[in-house]
């Protein structure tokens, strides 16, 4: 029974299409979309730099580092060139070594203030695209593209058949009601995951191809993240998101399967699991690891 629903699923061209174009626009989107940066006020270039080298766990000789380089910095910057002699050529490389210094001291204070609001357990990480990158629209299209493809799926499968006027007939075979209605139930959970997992990857292109720093630090050490109580670095809270996406899938697609089963009437069903699985506070909880703090801190599923 299985391989004839998968069969007329196959046969639905135009279910096909969508599907696979949601997920190629999906990565389309995870391919080019970049956090905007233009609200920082420093370098984040440099900021990058000043993290890469004195990156890691507090440490007081390394905050007495960053304070020596920021004073260095601060001091080249407040020179005065405007009452002397130089060449045009001097003139010109001194104010490109002032600017720089600037540039450096703005960066340094950021890096500095980060530094010192960190807490045990936590280190110094870039994590400015990765905050953005979570915080923007990535993650409502994610939503989006993932419940059409999950519920125009699910539908079909659930009441083509009564639609056509063949579940009647179906029934009486013998694989009965109940073999058939449990055979179309597993075959939707079971594309849902698929589906589940062909969005994950394509958010994964986005990690690839951004600089998140080091993946293996604690999660705590990421901006939004602080108040994690949990041991886990980013790489294991990456994965654990995907596992959470998984069972947000298994449970929309099941709900959407019985809800339909009941009312008979895709559009009444769509929109009774959509505002049921929002109400279970997983409308936004099945994209990317944004929520996962939330999530594994004892409230899934449920608020």
């Amino acid at each position: 029974m299985i391989k004839y629903e998968l069969k007329k699923l196959c046969s639905a061209k135009a279910l096909v299409i969508l599907t696979a174009a949601l997920i190629c626009l999906y990565a389309m989107l995870c391919a080019v979309i970049r956090p905007d940066l233009s609200k920082y006020t420093f370098d984040t270039e440099l900021y990058k730099m000043y993290i890469s080298k004195y990156g890691g766990e507090y440490s007081q000789q390394t905050y007495n580092d960053m304070c020596a380089e920021l004073e260095k910095q601060q001091q080249i910057a407040e020179q005065d060139i405007s009452g002397n002699s130089y060449t045009a050529d001097e003139y010109m490389f001194l104010s490109e070594q002032i600017t720089a210094a600037v540039h450096k001291a703005q960066a340094l204070e950021a890096v500095i203030d980060r530094y010192t609001s960190l807490e045990i357990g936590q280190q110094l990480v870039y994590d400015l695209e990765f905050t953005e990158f979570t915080n923007g629209y990535l993650k409502e299209f994610g939503t989006l593209f993932f419940l059409i493809s999950v519920t125009v799926i699910t539908l079909r499968l659930s009441l083509y058949d009564y639609k056509c006027g063949m579940e009647s007939i179906l029934f009486t075979t013998r694989s009965g009601k109940h073999s058939i209605l449990r055979d179309k139930l597993l075959l939707a959970l079971a594309i849902s995951v698929i589906i589940s997992v062909l969005f994950s990857m394509a958010e994964q292109l986005i990690f690839l191809s951004l600089d998140f720093g080091d993946v293996s630090a604690p999660i705590c050490s990421y901006a939004d993240f602080e108040g994690c109580k949990y041991d886990i670095s980013l790489k294991s809270a990456m994965y654990l998101s995907v596992v959470i996406k998984m069972l947000g899938c298994i449970i929309f697609s099941a709900l959407l399967f019985v809800v339909s089963r009941v009312v008979r009437n895709e559009i009444i069903a769509a929109v009774l699991s959509i505002g049921l699985y929002a109400i279970c506070g997983q409308f936004n909880r099945i994209t990317i690891i944004m929520d996962l703090y939330t999530s594994i801190n004892g409230i899934i599923w449920f608020k």
